[in-house]
């Protein structure tokens, strides 16, 4: 079944698209700046944790895939399209199926499926869940099925 949300946003992406001449529609997608303070973020393969901080701060960027029809090989923002379960999503976790709701539910889920950050509301809960491991467990249900997101 097709969202009200998505029902209305897809004569709106035929338009635009067909104002345009393109052949392919264009999908309703969502990206995220993460910006960190340097001293919360372990170190990576990009930086190191020894030298001397040029910056108080370090910004999220993951690389898509090298076989990827757009933009191969390349550092963007975490991000990507919204899929049919983020307003169902939106609606359980926002109590509203708006456009506002579901892309920013697509947005929370896009960045926790490329690099494993939550953007979640802190709870007890959540810290026992993520204390018992199984962080890693769920982001691979979440990169198999956008709708273990909730």
């Amino acid at each position: 079944p097709v969202s009200p949300m998505a029902s209305r946003a897809r004569p709106l992406r035929m338009a635009a698209t067909a104002a345009r001449g393109e052949k392919k529609p264009w999908r309703l997608s969502a990206s995220v700046v993460v910006i960190a303070p340097r001293g919360s973020v372990p170190a990576s393969e990009f930086g190191s944790a020894s030298a001397a901080p040029r910056q108080d701060y370090k910004v999220c960027l993951v690389r898509r895939a090298a076989k990827s029809s757009f933009m191969p090989d390349v550092m963007v923002f975490p991000g990507g399209a919204v899929d049919g379960t983020d307003s169902s999503t939106a609606a359980r976790l926002l109590g509203t199926e708006s456009l506002d709701a579901t892309l920013r539910c697509a947005a929370a889920r896009e960045v926790f499926e490329e690099s494993g950050i939550g953007i979640l509301e802190p709870s007890a809960a959540a810290s026992a869940f993520f204390a018992r491991g199984e962080l890693a467990r769920w982001r691979q249900a979440v990169q198999k099925d956008a709708g273990q997101f909730r």
